[in-house]
């Protein structure tokens, strides 16, 4: 809202002074100062650069892991597999790898457009920071084995994952700080895993303080991960449901 009323005022203030009605020479000199407890060095950039890195894995895990897998086995290729010596797991440990190798990919594109195009200045090359980001990626590899496992066909998974993208992601503070969210919002972000692996990652960073505390924020995407693999290990099938 506040955003929102700064962007309404300065679009007033020049309308104003191209109709006549406001002299920019007879306006008194502001001065805008932050008492959020942010330090002075602090810039969106840098609070922008780990949320928009968890995006890209959370987008790659959620939608193209159940999209690869749900295609493959809609065309009947996981059928020919079944019939091979691979095993799921072997199958699943390979997929996980590809997926490791995207989103390090990522990472490094996005770190240096961050770092040396938008000026923002983080250290990723810390151990609780690292942490978070393979915790991250496990957790979102989890929850689109478990969007694969559940959806019968591309489109049903495809489908799944659109409704649990936007409220998973922007009520995650991927952008912008959530704690403040009031009612039915507030709920939602307490259970969102996205919530504390941003957190942590922000924290580890030094960012900001975390909101909530290290083991929760640990805890929360674990019991995540161990929820998802479950119910993909009870549902996954090989063959194409019609």
């Amino acid at each position: 809202a506040d955003v929102i009323a700064e962007v309404v005022s300065g679009v007033n203030r020049k309308i104003l002074v191209r109709i006549g009605r406001l002299d920019p020479n007879n306006e008194i000199p502001t001065r805008s100062e932050s008492l959020a407890g942010m330090p002075a060095s602090f810039s969106y950039a840098s609070f922008l650069l780990p949320g928009v890195v968890l995006m890209a894995f959370f987008i790659a895990g959620l939608f193209g892991v159940p999209g690869a897998i749900l295609y493959a086995r809609d065309r009947f290729q996981l059928r020919r597999y079944w019939v091979t010596p691979l095993t799921p797991a072997r199958y699943f440990a390979g997929f996980t790898l590809g997926q490791a190798g995207l989103c390090t990919l990522q990472f490094f594109v996005l770190f240096g457009i961050g770092q040396y195009g938008l000026g923002a200045k983080v250290n990723f090359a810390r151990p609780q920071a690292i942490a978070f980001l393979i915790l991250g990626f496990c957790t979102f590899l989890a929850l689109g084995f478990l969007i694969a496992a559940v959806a019968k066909t591309v489109n049903g998974g495809m489908a799944i994952a659109n409704i649990l993208n936007i409220p998973l992601m922007f009520l995650g503070g991927l952008f912008f700080p959530v704690g403040d969210l009031p009612g039915f919002l507030r709920a939602i972000v307490l259970v969102n895993p996205v919530t504390y692996i941003a957190d942590g990652l922000r924290a580890g960073l030094g960012l900001t303080e975390g909101a909530a505390s290290p083991i929760g924020s640990v805890l929360v995407p674990l019991g995540w991960i161990a929820l998802s693999v479950l119910v993909a290990a009870r549902r996954f099938s090989w063959e194409a449901e019609r």
